[in-house]
């Protein structure tokens, strides 16, 4: 019926040098699904919700800066996140039983994976535009047989400031995802989040922000973004 997923990314950046950043990253990730169970003569049993919530895959990698205003970027996705999660579910036989979850709820893809992105920005008195290509492309299938799609997505956005504190920013982004490939086959459901070839596709967004710098006092070197994003 629906889904709801709340993440939080906590993650550290060193610079070495002018030319090269290395970042880590983690995410806790929070999963809640609501769920309504049919028998086979298509008569409602009733319904029941799933839910997981830990620490997901983690990433290293580095910034690399690149003439003209570009810079690259080469990170590796490590496979922190459980991918055997189970849950109390309601099957067509009015049962309550435990079962692994759908793909959707697993809070990892259980492989490693290459992440890399190239990134041009720039940035003026009045404000700035940017672009970046980026794309997840994972390495292998977990042990229980599958991995996740790839994926690549295309950002441009502009900014534009108000005053010494605030600016406003416009994005697009354009993603593409392949499904799922391979299956786990104790994830064999009678659900849609259980298919993986109901995963993956193509979506467009489109997204209004705006942005807070710290000048002095307690909140010098401090930044608040805010962003809300529609899919179009």
């Amino acid at each position: 019926q629906n889904m709801d997923m709340t993440m939080t990314m906590i993650g550290a950046m060193y610079a070495p040098s002018d030319k090269v950043t290395l970042l880590a990253m983690v995410n806790l990730l929070d999963n809640d699904m609501r769920l309504s169970t049919y028998n086979m003569n298509a008569e409602k049993l009733g319904d029941f919700d799933t839910s997981t919530s830990a620490h997901g895959d983690s990433v290293i990698g580095a910034l690399l800066d690149l003439p003209g205003k570009w810079h690259s970027g080469l990170a590796f996705g490590l496979p922190t996140g459980a991918t055997d999660k189970t849950g109390r579910l309601l099957t067509p036989m009015n049962m309550r039983v435990t079962a692994r979850l759908p793909y959707a709820m697993q809070l990892g893809g259980g492989t490693f994976s290459l992440k890399p992105s190239l990134t041009r920005a720039s940035l003026g008195v009045n404000g700035g535009w940017g672009m970046q290509l980026a794309a997840s492309l994972p390495l292998g299938r977990n042990k229980e047989g599958w991995r996740h799609g790839a994926s690549a997505h295309g950002d441009i956005w502009a900014s534009r400031r108000l005053n010494a504190s605030y600016s406003l920013s416009l994005r697009g982004r354009f993603t593409h995802k392949e499904a799922i490939s391979g299956a786990d086959a104790r994830i064999d459901k009678p659900v849609q989040s259980a298919n993986p070839d109901y995963y993956g596709g193509q979506q467009a967004e489109l997204a209004l922000g705006v942005n807070f710098i710290g000048g002095g006092g307690a909140l010098h070197g401090h930044r608040l973004a805010l962003e809300y994003t529609r899919p179009v």
